[in-house]
């Protein structure tokens, strides 16, 4: 299987959730554990969770580009079609 975008989406990379404020207004931040540099926000769950999408989508495209490696969940895990 090639390790391109589409593979590294549909691993299960764990997310960990806070909640921030900011003066009166509170928003949700998501990383993802294994990388914690990717991470979005959101004034909603939803919200956040599309950002992280996003940010992860860059990150992915652009250390793909650069040729360098992709840690990949710590977890254990099965890849649809793998072995």
């Amino acid at each position: 299987m090639t390790k391109d975008s589409a593979y590294y989406r549909l691993l299960p990379y764990e997310r960990e959730w806070l909640m921030r404020e900011e003066g009166a207004q509170k928003y949700f931040v998501v990383r993802l554990k294994d990388l914690p540099a990717v991470a979005g926000d959101g004034v909603s769950q939803d919200e956040a969770v599309e950002d992280l999408r996003e940010a992860f989508d860059e990150f992915v495209a652009a250390w793909l580009e650069a040729g360098r490696p992709i840690p990949e969940p710590s977890r254990a895990f099965s890849v649809p079609g793998g072995a």
